[in-house]
């Protein structure tokens, strides 16, 4: 009994590291946009789930939340009010409205991917 005891003790604790060490891959990792439409986009992980980043003309920030090992939603919750080009501004508000969709994520090397309903709506490189 003691033995079954101890074998689950330890695969928690072993578990519960798992999650951990995904908020560690992507917590104070900073990615430059690698899709062509957003080329001068960024995204910083903070913090306090917290990110930031420059959507080509003005920056933007708000709170992420993990669920699992590949699940994650962001939440813009305000960006500056800089003007721009129309054409660019278009852009901009596509990709602020992009990042609320992402469901899921992928850390493949220096790449990172963002999902959403299955599908790579983003894709960055570290900087």
């Amino acid at each position: 009994m003691k033995k079954i005891s101890f074998i689950l003790l330890a695969t928690a604790i072993l578990l519960g590291g798992c999650s951990s060490n995904t908020v560690r891959k992507i917590e104070g990792e900073k990615y430059k946009s690698d899709t062509v439409l957003y080329q001068n986009s960024t995204i910083e992980f903070l913090k306090d789930n917290k990110f930031a980043g420059n959507a080509g003309i003005n920056n933007y920030f708000g709170n992420y939340k993990l669920n699992n090992d590949s699940n994650i939603k962001l939440e813009v919750v305000g960006n500056t009010l800089m003007a721009g080009p129309e054409a660019e501004m278009n852009l901009e508000k596509e990709y602020i409205k992009t990042l609320g969709t992402v469901d899921a994520y992928k850390i493949d090397g220096n790449y990172l991917h963002f999902y959403s309903k299955g599908i790579e709506v983003l894709k960055f490189i570290k900087e």
